[in-house]
């Protein structure tokens, strides 16, 4: 039963984030012609693979052992089964609505709030990563500014319409 569980909730998991995120992050190029169906889904495909791969261990350690005072051993039902069961039915909805939500936000979300249920959050690590969460958009946004600036200025061809 346990087995049959876990599998039902990877399943619904993948799916969703898989379809979360490709459309969020092929979207622009599917949208503009840049790239076909297939192209997207296989290029999302392998970079979200070499993604896990390289830096998967990483994220689940924090996430294991950064974000709470207590070990998620302590809880096993909780962080195995309520919390992914609550991110699968939020990204179905998202999904089914066509909303495009960070996968990462919601999975980690669902976490906190069972850590914060138990009062198990190291609030330290939570606000850290939460700051972050607010300058990195804004980080992000002036870099490309100034990469779009300094690119219409030396080169403006490539930004061309009919480039």
């Amino acid at each position: 039963m346990l087995t049959i569980l876990a599998l039902a909730i990877a399943l619904g998991l993948a799916l969703n984030i898989g379809a979360n995120n490709a459309g969020v992050h092929m979207a622009p190029a599917f949208g503009a012609g840049a790239r076909g169906r297939w192209s997207s889904l296989i290029l999302f495909a392998i970079f979200a693979a070499v993604g896990a791969l390289t830096l998967g261990r990483k994220v689940t350690e924090t996430v294991g052992k950064g974000l709470f005072t207590a070990s998620l051993d302590t809880h096993p039902w909780l962080f195995l089964v309520v919390a992914p069961v609550i991110t699968v039915v939020l990204l179905s909805v998202s999904n089914y609505l066509r909303q495009p939500v960070p996968t990462t936000l919601v999975a980690i979300c669902s976490l906190l709030g069972v850590g914060m249920a138990y009062g198990i959050l190291n609030r330290s690590k939570v606000l850290l990563m939460l700051v972050w969460w607010v300058v990195t958009p804004f980080a992000t946004l002036a870099v490309t500014w100034l990469a779009g600036k300094i690119l219409n200025r030396k080169w403006p061809h490539l930004l061309a319409a009919n480039a």
